[in-house]
C-alpha cells in the first residue's frame, strides 16, 4: 500500500498517507476559500437570512478581520497544493495560515455576540479550525524532516 513506511521516506518515495492527508486537506482548504469568497459576496438576500445578532456581527466586522480571514484560507489553500507539489516552502505557507486562524477566531470569540447566542457548541467550529491548521503545520515540518520536501 505504500511505497515508504511513515517513519522512512525520501523525497522522491512518500507513502500512499502523504497523498491522502493531502487531498483531504486540500478539500477541507478549498471549502474554507470558499467559506471565505461567500463571505465576500454577501448580498441583501443572505443577509436577510441570518440572525439579528449575526447581522450585526457581519456588517460590524472590521476590514482587518476580513483580510486576516483571506489570508487564513489563501495561505491554507496554497499550502496544500505546495505539500502536493512537496515543497519544502509549505511549512511557511501552514505557519501563516494557521496564525491567521489563531488571530481570526481568538477575536472572533473575544468579541462575538455569536458564541453568546449559541453558546458553548458556538466554540466547536472554531477550535478544530484551529486544529486542523495547527496540524497541517506540523504535518508539513515532518515530512520536511524526513526529506519529503524539495
Amino acid at each position: 500500500m505504500t511505497d515508504e513506511t511513515i517513519d522512512g521516506g525520501t523525497n522522491s518515495n512518500v507513502n500512499t498517507w502523504f497523498w491522502i492527508i493531502g487531498v483531504i486537506a486540500l478539500i477541507w482548504n478549498l471549502m474554507g476559500l470558499g467559506s471565505f469568497i461567500m463571505y465576500m459576496n454577501m448580498n441583501d438576500d443572505a443577509l436577510a437570512l441570518m440572525s439579528e445578532a449575526q447581522r450585526a456581527e457581519y456588517e460590524s466586522s472590521p476590514m482587518w478581520l476580513t483580510v486576516v480571514y483571506g489570508i487564513a484560507t489563501i495561505m491554507g489553500t496554497l499550502g496544500c497544493i505546495a505539500l502536493l507539489m512537496k515543497k519544502k516552502w509549505v511549512v511557511l505557507l501552514f505557519l501563516i495560515s494557521f496564525i491567521a486562524v489563531v488571530i481570526q477566531f481568538a477575536f472572533g470569540v473575544i468579541s462575538s455576540a455569536s458564541v453568546k447566542e449559541g453558546g458553548a457548541t458556538s466554540l466547536i467550529l472554531p477550535i478544530v479550525v484551529i486544529a486542523v491548521a495547527g496540524l497541517l503545520w506540523y504535518y508539513a515540518k515532518k515530512c520536511e524532516a524526513k526529506g519529503w520536501l524539495n
